[in-house]
């Protein structure tokens, strides 16, 4: 299975069931264009051209990591909300919930928040946060 690399993004890509090349990363779709003339079929070797590409929409409040050779959509959390549900649900964990900490909200509820100290640790925590981030 031959490996290119996207134009756009510069990502890993593989070739896709209907024989096009489709970038998870960025959307761009392309097509391998096999050489012709009898000199550069002797090197077999092959170009990528762009075909109907679609242009990504930025987005500011969305990052992408890269978990393997997979790329990962990760949504920015808003500093505000996640102090206004420390304070007012921070004992049962509704923060932890809402940056994706699964296991510690669940610990949190349990715990009633880690007998409340683990709120007010949490709430000094989101204070010195920008604005968006990433948890």
């Amino acid at each position: 299975m031959k490996v290119v690399q996207c134009p756009q993004c510069g990502a890993k890509i593989h070739k896709s069931e209907n024989g096009s090349y489709v970038c998870e990363y960025c959307g761009s779709v392309m097509q391998l264009e096999e050489a012709t003339s009898p000199s550069t079929a002797a090197t077999e070797s092959a170009t990528v051209a762009p075909v109907a590409q679609q242009k990504p929409v930025y987005d500011p409040t969305v990052t992408y990591t890269k978990t393997g050779e997979r790329y990962v959509r990760k949504k920015k959390k808003e500093k505000w909300l996640a102090i206004v549900l420390c304070v007012a649900f921070g004992i049962f964990g509704a923060h932890r919930f809402y940056e994706g900490k699964k296991r510690s909200g669940i610990l949190y509820l349990c715990t009633l928040g880690l007998l409340f100290c683990g709120v007010v640790y949490d709430f000094i925590q989101l204070l010195s946060r920008p604005e968006y981030y990433y948890p």
